[in-house]
Formats: structure tokens, sequence, C-alpha cells
């Protein structure tokens, strides 16, 4: 679903992992990793008639709303249905949603390829124009399998996993756009089918009166939200809401979007019995293939997890509020990962007060972070100078922003850049700090750039921070789902000359990055890749670690969260993707954080280095 990327605000950088774990040895002996979709289809002719439970089926109809066209709905009646009279469990038929993601592609990119749909006796396949990778939904067998997952969404000709949002390209003018993914240089290695079996998580797949019919929280889910990085669906008993992790604002009184006025203006409800089961069977269904650091947090399965927690009776509950909680208290305090949290309460809870701790409520490594954060936030309000996002002293110059943000369009910035842009916008700051670096007479020999408070923040923006200290920068993912493994080279137009080259970048200086405990996310990524680099000198603490690009969700029930997701940043050597998860050394330990933010004596330090 790369080609909607456009049309929604990205919340980016946060990387992650999730550990692919089989589920069945049926499963694995099941899909032959060298049969493609034709081979498999035709083999599954042979289950037609395997469903032999009838079942009563309601068809009705609400509307679908979708964030990036409105608070207007896109259809007026998207068709659901309602099975064996348990009325608060809408299903929908696969096809339909992939005609949705058809019809969205056509309004966006009509340039862009669409899904196509092939129909066996029991089995729904659906692949992209040109592609070798599909989806196929098995109604016999009851499984799901992405042949590629990480292909599915983008296609075959797209680089695997690749990191950066805008495309490089201006397609107004023909002109190379800020970045540039260096031709030639990729190394990609797609990982093996991803299976997933839904009688395993008792999640129905029913195929009747020529319908597929899914839940509709597990078919958005699979075929949209997370293959295209985490777009949610809710569904609040009268309508479908469609959109990023944002559209609903903050679900508290006075806080909300147009969107959350609409979905939080129902009645509050209780779960039914099959309605909580399902929410709850989905939900482990769901952590178990896209928790991107379930490997490395030990975790078997979510409900044994969810189990030995003892918080299954709470999201079995019929009272939602309860379930919400025991949500929350799994994200926040038992995953308790930096990147993974509650953020909304569904529309069957109701809004929050605007302080709601569920949201608020943290784990013991996300306590200490951020008493980490609040110490060294207040011995850098000692220093002036140190909150200045460019700043020289003597030979040395100063880069320091708290979080990666692109602050407006790619085109706008060869429009200009002056020092009133660069205080909230990270590459507008580096246009500049490189403008007045190479200056005529410039008396700049050092180039710090400090990540000591840095939070994390959008990809770009770090990729463009990468390619101005390094030139080609190489970018590595794995992919946790399946194993897929890629490096991605990049470079930056720092000089705005729409030319990639040496000018760009800061060769011929001494250059450092200043990190801590509190550098977390991009602020992580960032400093393991200059180390990585052997052309730069990390200074300070520790970095605070977090490795995994962060996925929204939603429940079934309609709370919304994040989870560290399926793409984890990594650290190559020998040809091996390590996890970072952990955190970089510095090459120059400071332990004083007042060391950090004086900035006459740290200039002092750098010159006695060498």
């Amino acid at each position: 679903m790369k080609r909607l990327l456009s049309l929604f605000l990205t919340a980016c950088f946060l990387f992650s992992t999730a550990a692919y774990a089989d589920k069945s040895a049926d499963a694995a002996d099941y899909a032959d990793e060298s049969a493609d979709a034709a081979d498999y289809a035709g083999e599954s002719m042979d289950m037609a008639g395997s469903n032999t439970t009838v079942h009563a089926i309601q068809a009705k109809s609400c509307p679908l709303y979708v964030e990036f066209l409105g608070t207007e709905p896109v259809y007026e009646e998207f068709p659901i249905y309602y099975v064996d009279e348990v009325n608060d469990l809408p299903y929908v038929d696969v096809a339909d949603v992939i005609d949705l993601l058809n019809d969205l592609t056509e309004l966006s990119s009509p340039e862009d390829p669409l899904y196509i749909t092939k129909y066996d006796p029991d089995t729904v396949t659906f692949s992209l124009e040109g592609s070798n990778s599909s989806l196929m939904f098995d109604f016999s067998e009851k499984w799901v399998i992405y042949t590629s997952f990480e292909t599915f969404s983008n296609g075959d000709d797209k680089t695997l996993m690749d990191a950066l949002y805008y495309s490089g390209f201006n397609k107004e003018s023909g002109e190379p756009e800020l970045f540039q993914r260096v031709p030639g240089k990729n190394l990609e290695r797609k990982g093996s089918p991803l299976i997933i079996s839904m009688d395993d998580y008792n999640i129905p797949m029913i195929h009747q009166d020529d319908l597929y019919l899914m839940p509709l929280h597990t078919a958005f889910d699979l075929i949209i939200g997370i293959p295209s990085g985490g777009y949610i669906t809710c569904f609040n008993g009268e309508g479908i809401f469609f959109g990023t992790a944002g559209m609903f604002g903050w679900a508290a009184p006075g806080r909300l979007s147009e969107l959350g006025e609409l979905y939080y203006s129902v009645p509050t409800a209780e779960r039914s019995e099959e309605f909580a089961e399902y929410g709850f069977n989905e939900l482990c269904m769901e952590l178990d293939h896209f928790y991107g650091l379930r490997e490395i947090h030990g975790i078997d399965s979510f409900y044994e997890l969810i189990l030995g927690s003892g918080l299954t009776d709470s999201l079995l509950s019929p009272d939602a509020n309860e379930a919400d909680q025991a949500l929350a208290t799994l994200l926040n305090i038992y995953l308790d990962d930096g990147h993974s949290g509650y953020n909304n309460n569904s529309w069957m809870t109701g809004l929050s007060p605007e302080e709601n701790p569920m949201m608020t409520e943290s784990g013991f490594s996300t306590q200490r972070s951020e008493e980490i954060e609040m110490l060294y936030r207040k011995i850098e309000g000692k220093y002036e100078d140190a909150e200045k996002p460019y700043l020289e002293v003597g030979n040395t110059a100063y880069v320091h922003f708290r979080d990666f943000d692109v602050g407006r369009d790619p085109a706008s910035y060869y429009d200009g850049v002056s020092e009133d842009d660069i205080e909230n916008d990270t590459i507008a700051l580096i246009i500049y700090a490189h403008r007045q670096i190479n200056r005529k007479d410039s008396p700049i020999e050092n180039v710090v750039l400090d990540l000591s408070d840095n939070g994390g923040g959008q990809v770009d923006a770090a990729i463009f921070v990468m390619a101005w200290f390094l030139g080609e920068t190489p970018f590595s993912v794995a992919g946790m789902a399946t194993g897929a493994m890629s490096t991605a080279y990049y470079r930056a137009d720092v000089n705005l000359d729409r030319v990639f080259d040496e000018k760009d970048t800061l060769e011929g200086k001494n250059l450092y990055c200043l990190i801590s405990p509190v550098s977390f996310s991009c602020g992580n990524l960032v400093p393991w890749a200059l180390k990585a680099s052997n052309r730069v000198t990390l200074l300070g603490d520790t970095s605070g670690g977090g490795s995994c690009v962060v996925l929204s969700m939603s429940s079934a029930w309609g709370s919304t969260y994040q989870i560290s997701g399926t793409k984890r940043i990594s650290f190559v050597k020998n040809g091996s993707y390590y996890d970072v998860d952990r955190g970089v050394d510095p090459d120059v330990s400071l332990t004083k954080p007042a060391s950090f933010y004086d900035r006459e004596k740290l200039t002092g330090i750098i010159n006695d280095l060498y």
C-alpha cells in the first residue's frame, strides 16, 4: 500500500523485529517456498466443499470513512455481515476489502498497478499486477499465507523494506529531490512465506453462498493495515473508520478530531461472549506474528504471556473498559519497550479524562528512562548555549535537535532555508549548518552532532543526517516476521544543487556524535550507523536503544495502540544482521552530564583528543 503513503501524515520512526514462529508443523509442510500462487491454488481445488457447517448469515451495510478523504463517507453502504445472530461481531467478504484497496489506489495514484483477485473453490488469492507476491486465504484449511510479506504491498520492483518515505524525485519538474537511492548497491534476501493458521486462534473463516467471510477487523488488518505499515481500522457499531493512528485525535473531551467526534458519538456498550473471545484471540494472533521484539523478550506465545500475567479474565470480560485497562497493562507494563504503548480507548469504553492513567502508566524500563531524561534535561537547562540548534565555539560547530522532524514538502527546501526555519525542522537545520560550516574562511574543524536528548522521529530526517556525515550511507533492516534482510544505500542533496556528491558531506572535518541513555529510536539508529563507519567518534554514555519501526494497531473492539513492528533496524558486521536494541557504546566516555552541555569545556575535551 505504498501508493497511499503520499496521502497520509506519516508518523515515522521506531524500528522493530518480530520473530516468526510456526504455529503448526502441518503449515510448514504445506508451504513449499518454491511453489507459486498458481501451484498452490491448483492444489487447493480438491478441498472444495470441506466447510460443511451451514451458518445463518445476515447481510447489512454501513458507511466507511477514510481519514485522508475527510469526514464524509467514502462508501455510504459498505457491505458487512453478521453470522449466527452474533450482532456485535461484523464480517466482511475479503474480496470487498481488496476492491476498497484498489478504489483508494485509483483515487490516489491512478498510474500504480492494482490487485488481481483469483478464486478457486475454497481459496481466494490476491496479487499485485506484475508481481509474484500473493496473499492467499484458504477457507478449507483456515490458513492465511503471504508468499512474500515484505513485497505484498510494494511489488517485486521496489526496494525490499525500503525505509525512505520520500521518492527522491519531483514528478512535476522531472528533477532529483533531496534523496537518492544509490542504484545497483542493494543487498536483499526475501524471507520465508508467512503462514498464519486461523484455526490455531479460533478465528472463523466462512465460505458460504459465494461469500468468503472473515471478521472485519482481521480482514482489514491482514489485507491493508499491517502490510502497509500500520494503518488502523475501527468499527463502532455504526461505521468503519480507516486511517492513521492519530485520526481520532486524543480521546478526551475537547481533544477529538472531527472523525473522533463521530467515532465516539455512539453509546458505550458491553461485548458479547463471542465477540470478547474473538477479540482476545485476534489480539494474540496479531502480536504473535507482528510484534518485533518477541524473540528478544523471550515470548513463546502471547496467550502464555497474558495467562502468566493474570490478564486473561479481563481481556475476555464483557466490560470493554476492563479489557482496555488489561491491554494497556500488557503493552505499557509487560512489553515496556519504549515503542509499544496504549493510545486511545475503545468507543465501547468511551472517552477518558484528559489525563488517562491507562496511557501514562509505565513499566520499570520506561520509568527509568523517563527519570534519566528528566535529569539530562534539567542539567541541559542550566546551559543556554546547549539548547541552540546551531552553535559555533571556536573551531567546533554544534548541531542539536531533540527530534528527527521533516518540516515541509521536499520541493520547498529548494526555495531557500534561513535561520528562522531551523528550530523544528531537522532537514532545514542540516542544510543551514552545512552552509555555515562551509562558508568562506570558516574556522570550523570539528562538527558535533548532539543527540544526547533525542528521542527519535521520522526516518527520512535520520537518513538525511547520516548521509550528511557519511556521504553514501547504508541502511539495514531485518524483517522479523519472515527472516527477510535488506541493506539499501542512500545519499542526500544537502547543498541543494540536485547533484549527489562529496560537496553534500562534511569531508575533511573531524566528526563527533554526542549520545546518552536518552538517545532512543532514531536517536539510537544514527549513532549506530556512525559508529559502524569508523569515521565518527561517539562521545558520552551508552545510547538508549530502540530498534523497531513502530506499527500502529487497533483492537477488534476499537481501542488503539502501537507496538514495535516487524522491521528491525540492524547493525551489519561480517554479513550478519545484529539487533541494536541494547544501544551503542561511546568511543569516549563522559561520566558527568554537565560535561555534555558546557560547550566551552566540551570543545576543549575534543581538541585534546588529537
